[in-house]
C-alpha cells in the first residue's frame, strides 16, 4: 500500500488493473482517469497476464512523501 501527502491523477493508458484505495477494491481499465486524494492508502494490482501502463501526477510539492506499508491483498 502506498500513500502520499498530495493528491494524485491516475490515468490508465492501457490493459486493465486491480486498485483499492483505503480497503475497497475496483476494476479500471484503458481510458479511466481518476483522483486519489492526499493521504488515501492505495494499492494497484495486475490480475490478468497482460501488461498495463499508468500515467501519474501528483499535485504540490515536485516531491511528494511517499510512506508504503505492506499488506496482506490476497490478489
Amino acid at each position: 500500500m502506498l500513500q502520499h501527502d498530495v493528491p494524485e491523477v491516475v490515468t490508465m493508458l492501457s490493459g486493465s488493473l486491480e486498485v483499492c484505495m483505503d480497503g475497497d477494491w475496483t476494476t479500471i481499465r484503458a481510458g479511466d482517469t481518476f483522483v486519489i486524494t492526499a493521504s488515501a492508502w492505495h494499492a494497484f494490482s495486475n490480475v490478468t497476464d497482460r501488461d498495463a501502463s499508468m500515467l501519474f501526477a501528483f499535485g504540490g510539492d515536485p516531491t511528494p512523501v511517499t510512506r508504503r506499508r505492506v499488506v496482506e491483498t490476497g490478489r
